[in-house]
């Protein structure tokens, strides 16, 4: 676990060093270390590297064409055996597909947290995934792959570049099927500029709590998922993580925080300036925006009229999107006990949770809110450590001697 914790640590504060002088060589070093000991393991560490990752290297390296990969192995996951088939066939050394396979999963989380470095603590960022994600991605390798693309589609998201978020989401889809669940981000857009969209956000989740098996049901005949993957997830047995739902009820806390305090001052307020005007634009992201800061380069679609405004922390759509994600979160955080897939469900939803509270979070300089996600984020990690960590503790390489 302190080992775990001790990669992390280094890489953030190397990229955070790198982050302040602009110097690429030291970007490329701070993501070098957590790429390495992901990379170089052995084969033992994760559970799921003798589920499929290491039968599917050894399977299709047999395969004689790309057209025999779906005969060899049916699955529908098809970028991530069209990629294991290349290495495998082509390469033949597993540990260089864990290394190439790495660099996938850290380079858009890293980048993301680059060109939103004024938008959010980058440094918080990086850690929360840290905690969450990399360690347990040793393991499910093809979600964490689809999770960190789409957090990477966020990027997109904010800017209402939605051809470039649909091709994030697509491409995350084909490393793992439930990625298409980041779908629901246009959708709680749309039904945003309604008066009734606290409503939709109320029912929706408790339609699915209660009807959930009939959902994995339908999905079973339905085009995106197979059959096998939809009936191996049901009824099988998964433990509701306690400190992923403690993580979702803070950040539940902190969004009602907000809207009651910014409901304080619309009330009491005497000053028109602290007048909060929903959908209304600020001037800096009008500016910022038009010159293409927000992504770190020029933007090709207009969003002049954006209304999910990352700096005005009085936008009430951009609380209604944390709101709504998180209630979502931890609807199916709490389903995690009967179906398995809805705990892999929660982590589209938590993500962009996370994201918009740290984005708000940037703005109220709230160094209470962020020491206490930090703290929880931490917790996490170490009770998952304790409990094994989907097969990554000790970590071991024959590679590192380690």
């Amino acid at each position: 676990m302190l080992f775990y914790l001790f990669v992390s640590i280094l890489s953030i504060c190397l990229y955070k060093f790198a982050e302040s002088r602009g110097k690429p060589l030291v970007f490329f070093i701070a993501i070098l270390p957590p790429v390495l000991i992901e990379g170089l393991r052995d084969q033992t560490i994760g559970i799921d590297m003798q589920t499929y990752v290491v039968p599917f290297f050894l399977t299709l390296s047999r395969a004689n064409d790309v057209f025999e990969v779906p005969e060899l192995i049916d699955h529908s996951d098809y970028g991530y055996l069209y990629l294991t088939y290349f290495f495998a066939k082509y390469v033949g050394d597993l540990n260089v597909f864990l290394t190439f396979f790495a660099v996938m999963k850290l380079v858009p989380v890293y980048y993301t947290a680059y060109i939103q470095r004024e938008r959010i603590n980058s440094a918080l960022f990086l850690f929360a995934y840290f905690m969450y994600y990399y360690v347990q991605g040793f393991s499910m390798m093809r979600q964490s792959l689809a999770i960190s693309l789409c957090i990477f589609s966020l990027n997109f998201f904010f800017l209402k570049q939605f051809k470039k978020f649909y091709l994030c989401v697509f491409i995350a889809y084909f490393f793992h099927n439930s990625a298409v669940l980041m779908l629901y981000l246009p959708l709680i857009y749309y039904f945003g500029k309604s008066k009734y969209k606290y409503l939709f956000s109320l029912l929706v989740p408790i339609f699915i709590f209660f009807q959930i098996e009939n959902i994995m049901e339908s999905l079973i005949d339905s085009p995106l998922f197979t059959e096998g993957k939809v009936v191996g997830y049901m009824d099988s047995g998964v433990e509701t993580e306690k400190t992923s739902i403690l993580i979702a009820v803070y950040i539940l806390f902190f969004g009602f925080f907000l809207f009651f305090r910014t409901l304080w001052k619309r009330i009491f307020s005497k000053d028109d300036s602290e007048e909060v005007v929903e959908g209304t634009v600020s001037d800096e992201l009008q500016a910022e925006s038009s010159t293409g800061e927000l992504m770190g380069k020029d933007c090709e679609d207009d969003v002049s009229d954006l209304s999910l405004d990352p700096y005005d922390v009085y936008n009430w759509d951009l609380r209604y999107l944390m709101l709504t994600s998180i209630a979502y979160a931890i609807i199916f955080l709490l389903l995690a006990s009967y179906i398995e897939v809805a705990f892999r469900m929660s982590f589209y939803m938590m993500n962009v949770a996370v994201f918009t509270m740290l984005i708000l979070l940037k703005k109220e300089k709230g160094i209470v809110f962020d020491f206490g996600l930090l703290l929880l984020f931490l917790l996490h990690f170490v009770i998952a450590c304790n409990h094994g960590n989907n097969g990554t503790i000790p970590y071991q390489s024959i590679i590192l001697q380690i």
